[in-house]
């Protein structure tokens, strides 16, 4: 591989690398390569294409080959899972991640039974879910807990 090349392509991975965190390997792929392409790098131009593989461990060992610092990322089944379950217009989290993610996302906690818990409005679950993302953290919504049926007349 020409210096030139190696030189753009470490400048990427160090511009990526010490930039916002990134959020899933697909997009770290697209960042590199749409950052050497504003650089004017083509593949072609690439004289080791597993350089730009789209295997993880390839590109994190060419990082390593040449002394570059791989860019931080978490992988979703890595990330912490946290639920939100509909109650009316609000959606609310229970359990040991309360206190995190009220932190997180600027509300208070508040406690039903000794119970800490945080509710959110269900119009902003989206913007809750890109900021916990931004934290580490994967968020879903939830089944609403199911009603008990009425017994059967029988």
């Amino acid at each position: 591989m020409n210096p030139q090349t190696l030189d753009m392509f470490a400048g990427v991975v160090n511009d990526i690398a010490n930039g916002p965190r990134v959020g899933s390997f697909q997009g770290l792929t697209a960042d590199l390569l749409r950052r050497l392409s504003e650089k004017g790098l083509t593949l072609e131009q690439c004289a080791d294409r597993r350089m730009l593989a789209r295997s993880r461990s390839t590109l994190e060992g060419r990082c390593r080959e040449f002394g570059i610092r791989f860019p931080d990322y978490t992988p979703s089944n890595m990330r912490k899972h946290v639920q939100f379950i509909p109650t009316g217009d609000y959606l609310e989290l229970t359990g040991p991640e309360v206190d995190a993610v009220a932190g997180i996302l600027g509300i208070v906690t508040m406690t039903r039974d000794c119970v800490p818990f945080c509710s959110i409005p269900a119009h902003g679950f989206d913007d809750a879910k890109v900021a916990l993302r931004a934290a580490g953290y994967e968020a879903k919504k939830g089944m609403a807990p199911k009603k008990p049926k009425a017994a059967a007349n029988g």
